[in-house]
């Protein structure tokens, strides 16, 4: 004799079952992203107004802010205009931060913030950026506005290059790679005792001071890769429009005129505009272009510690 039992299965049952299975289906990696990230903090912060040191005794050196040892955060008799370039290295050229009120440039700000010594460079850029959102208010957005720059572009119009553009001497993307895995480096022929072969450096370029100038140095990079060194030095941003894409061994020496000099003095060295097109076959040509600003929505003077 067959006995048949039947089931009833209640609908609210079964959904509920079904939801469990599905929760447990989802990877906790995918809930936990789901989760934002806490922002970045310092764990103290100390910020205070410090005098012009052009007004007091001795001399000081304002320093816009740097990670020193120890995760430790600096910056000392600052402009806060300064102080917000440091933490977006993006826009340290004049004209790159607009619409900030006119104290930004001239009060002056001491801040001493600590955080675990264990961060990097860029974490502690993002602990900056919160400190100021937080004690300064500050609120900003990007855009794109039209602004003097130069051109990078040939000289000549035969489009022949200058000496100081050379093949690479080495294959620069396997000397790296060789580096970075702790194995023995290709063998460099060096010109000179402060040659750089295929530089690794910041804009994967060098700037030294030569005695009687300065030299830009840079080993296996392509122009492109010189362009925001060249933009510090001429204080205005750089447009690459040379048309040239392949790596170079780059070199080119010349004299800065310091802002307080006689003009009237001769240089020993040739500017960095006239160097550029001797040595390189490049010339720097003055325009207008869209560059991508830092925009000050808001901005207030911070509340004492």
């Amino acid at each position: 004799m067959r006995i048949i039992t039947r089931i009833r299965f209640d609908p609210v049952v079964i959904i509920c079952a079904l939801s469990v299975a599905v929760l447990i289906a989802i990877p906790i990696s995918a809930v936990q992203q789901s989760v934002p990230a806490k922002p970045l903090a310092f764990d103290v912060a100390s910020v205070k107004p410090s005098p012009d040191p052009r007004t007091t005794r001795g001399v000081f050196r304002p320093d816009p802010g740097s990670a020193q040892p120890g995760g430790t955060w600096v910056a000392s008799f600052a402009p806060l205009e300064d102080i917000i370039r440091s933490a977006y290295p993006d826009f340290a050229l004049p004209g790159q931060i607009v619409d900030g009120p006119s104290w930004l440039t001239t009060d002056r700000f001491e801040i001493i913030a600590k955080t675990d010594s264990t961060r990097t460079n860029d974490e502690m850029r993002a602990m900056v950026r919160a400190l100021l959102s937080e004690r300064f208010q500050l609120s900003l957005h990007f855009e794109m506005r039209e602004m003097p720059v130069y051109f990078l572009v040939r000289a000549r119009d035969d489009g022949k290059l200058g000496p100081g553009l050379r093949i690479p001497e080495v294959d620069c993307d396997k000397y790296r790679a060789a580096k970075a895995r702790g194995e023995p480096l290709p063998q460099v022929p060096v010109r000179a005792a402060d040659r750089l072969p295929c530089t690794a450096t910041i804009m994967n370029s060098r700037l030294s001071s030569t005695g009687r100038g300065t030299r830009i140095t840079a080993g296996g990079t392509t122009i492109s890769g010189i362009t925001s060194l060249i933009a510090l030095l001429v204080s205005r941003p750089v447009v690459d429009q040379s048309g040239l894409t392949q790596p170079f061994d780059i070199e080119v020496e010349f004299s800065i005129r310091p802002l307080s000099a006689d003009p009237s003095v001769a240089l020993d060295l040739p500017s960095i505009f006239d160097a550029m097109q001797a040595e390189l076959g490049l010339k720097l040509q003055s325009g207008r272009a869209p560059v991508n600003v830092l925009v000050i929505d808001r901005v207030e003077r911070p509340t004492p510690d």
